[in-house]
């Protein structure tokens, strides 16, 4: 099995704690964090870059992880730039 390249949206509690579960896992690479606050795009945690999520397609990345409470509107985020 490949490596899956892994974005995880949003850097709350709820992304961290993705983050947490996967980067133990040697089947998971964690590309970036895309968050929507512009405070935090830009940074980084733990080494991971934190992106705009209009900017989610200059990366190369197999799976998005959505860590949040407004899911549906993640997703419908994620949709309207052209992400399934």
């Amino acid at each position: 099995m490949s490596v899956q390249r892994i974005i995880i949206f949003g850097v709350s509690a709820y992304g961290r704690s993705i983050y947490r579960i996967l980067r133990k896992d040697k089947n998971y690479e964690i590309v970036a964090f895309i968050d929507n606050d512009p405070q935090k795009q830009g940074n980084t945690f733990d080494g991971k870059k934190i992106i705009d999520p209009l900017n989610i397609n200059q990366l190369r990345f197999d799976q998005i992880y959505i860590g949040g409470r407004y899911i549906d509107e993640q997703v419908a985020q994620l949709e309207k730039i052209g992400i399934d």
